[in-house]
């Protein structure tokens, strides 16, 4: 009865280590195939991670030009309008100021010539003074809207610092998810 005990034991330990090295090749098979698909999806997130990136790139590129080119279309268009708006008073006040000189002149002909040529005087410098002040308002207005360039390119800049700042976040947060998974798998 022993002798068949030991027989039974025998042959069953026999049996499992068959059994084991038969399964041996489809197990290594099996985790081959896990290792594989774990490096393709691993490449693929790299990949999407990649072009997720590049995206967002181009799109903020995208934005920013289209934001410089509205600054400038719109900045272009503010100083034109002042221009414009500047030289009509400036026409405005000038002809007004002719026809006052005009009418005086019409109004005292019969004053001596020294009167005449002291008016003429007076018209000049008051012409000189008006081109003066054009060109001083000229230059307070060219000083104005480059100060609103630099106050535009510093809320540019912010904004720009602002994306970086998200997209490092994201980036950061990309990474990090990543590990994670990679921890849990």
């Amino acid at each position: 009865r022993q002798r068949r005990e030991r027989w039974e034991e025998e042959k069953t330990k026999e049996i499992k280590e068959n059994t084991i090295r038969g399964l041996e090749p489809q197990v290594e098979l099996i985790l081959s195939e896990q290792r594989q698909q774990k490096r393709q999806f691993e490449e693929r997130l790299r990949e999407e991670a990649v072009a997720e990136r590049r995206r967002m790139e181009e799109e903020m590129e995208e934005r920013m030009r289209k934001a410089k080119t509205e600054w400038r279309a719109t900045a272009e268009k503010e100083m034109q309008s002042e221009r414009e708006s500047l030289q009509r008073r400036m026409m405005e006040q000038f002809d007004r100021l002719d026809e006052q000189v005009q009418e005086e002149r019409e109004s005292r002909q019969a004053s001596v010539r020294a009167l005449r040529e002291e008016n003429e005087k007076e018209r000049r410098a008051e012409a000189e003074s008006w081109t003066q002040k054009i060109e001083d308002a000229r230059k307070r207005e060219r000083e104005a809207v480059e100060q609103r360039a630099i106050a535009a390119e510093t809320k540019l800049e912010a904004a720009l610092r602002r994306h970086k700042n998200d997209l490092s976040g994201l980036q950061e947060q990309l990474r990090l998810e990543k590990h994670e998974w990679l921890a849990t798998m």
